[in-house]
């Protein structure tokens, strides 16, 4: 039974695998809009996309603590900077 189920899947994305992993994914997104609401699954996505950039930022080995705070001393008050 497995077996049959595997070569279904692998027959399935064999043709054209970008348009239907695209419309899974679009229907997927539809449904969940649907259940949870749009605004709960933008935000949702929203914090994905931030992961994913903090995620990239640190496998190319930058420091984005470091990064962000001496970002953040250009904006800040005087009495809140570290040096």
């Amino acid at each position: 039974m497995w077996e049959e189920l595997k070569e279904m899947v692998q027959s399935f994305f064999a043709e054209h695998h970008a348009r239907k992993m695209g419309m899974l994914v679009g229907m997927l997104l539809a449904v969940a809009i649907l259940v949870f609401g749009f605004w709960d699954i933008l935000f949702v996505l929203l914090c994905g996309c931030i992961g994913l950039y903090i995620g990239a930022r640190m496998d190319h080995g930058d420091d984005l603590v470091e990064t962000t705070l001496e970002k953040l001393q250009k904006y800040l008050p005087e009495r809140f900077q570290r040096w």
